[in-house]
C-alpha cells in the first residue's frame, strides 16, 4: 500500500503534467473534434495519465499525446456508429428521399432529438432493429421476448419516435405500418 507521500508525490507530478501540457493536449484534440469533445479528450486523457502516472517518462507529452490520439479515435469510432445508425433510423422511420441534402440534415438532427426523448426501451429495439439487420425471430431473440413481442414494441417505439418528429413523421408512421415478423 503507497503511504501518503508518495500519494502526494504522485499528486505533485500529475498537477504538474496538468500545468505543463492540457493546453497542447486540448489543441491536439480539438483540431479533430468540437470544443466540448475535446474537452473531454483532455480530462480523459490525464485521468489515464493518473492511472498510469508510473509508466509515463519524461518527456511525457508524447505519451499524453499518444494516449489522446486513442481516445480520439475511439470518439471518432462512437461518432461514426452513431451517424450511421441514426442514418438507417431516418430510412426505417420515412419512406421519402427528396435528395435535398439539407432535408437530409434536417432528418438526422430531428431522428437524433426524437431519440434522446424515448424510453431506453425504445432505444433499444430500434436500435436492434435499424442497426444489426436481424430478422424479427433474431431481433426478439436478442430481446429476450417472443416475435410476436416485438414486433408489438418495434411498432409501439416507432410511432413513439414518429410523435417526438412531430405530426408530419406521425403521419408518414400511419400509412406505413411495422412488416409482419415471422414466427
Amino acid at each position: 500500500m503507497a503511504d501518503a507521500g508518495d500519494s502526494r508525490s504522485t499528486q505533485r507530478r500529475l498537477e504538474g503534467l496538468f500545468t505543463a501540457h492540457a493546453d497542447r493536449v486540448y489543441a491536439f484534440a480539438a483540431h479533430r473534434l468540437d470544443p466540448e469533445a475535446a474537452r473531454d479528450v483532455v480530462s480523459e486523457t490525464f485521468l489515464a495519465a493518473w492511472r498510469r502516472i508510473e509508466e509515463i517518462r519524461d518527456p511525457a507529452l508524447p505519451w499524453l499525446l499518444g494516449t489522446a490520439r486513442k481516445i480520439i479515435a475511439n470518439e471518432l469510432r462512437r461518432h461514426s456508429r452513431q451517424t450511421a445508425l441514426t442514418e438507417r433510423l431516418i430510412v426505417m422511420t420515412s419512406e421519402r428521399d427528396t435528395g435535398d441534402e439539407s432535408a437530409s440534415a434536417a432528418d438526422r438532427q430531428s431522428v437524433i432529438a426524437a431519440m434522446r426523448h424515448l424510453s431506453e426501451a425504445d432505444q433499444e429495439v430500434l436500435t436492434v432493429s435499424a442497426w444489426y439487420d436481424l430478422s424479427g425471430s433474431e431481433a426478439a431473440k436478442v430481446l429476450g421476448c417472443s416475435p410476436g413481442a416485438y414486433a408489438v414494441r418495434l411498432h409501439r417505439a416507432r410511432r413513439r419516435l414518429h410523435r417526438q418528429m412531430g405530426p408530419a413523421a406521425a403521419e408518414d408512421c400511419a400509412s406505413h405500418p411495422v412488416q409482419e415478423v415471422e414466427p
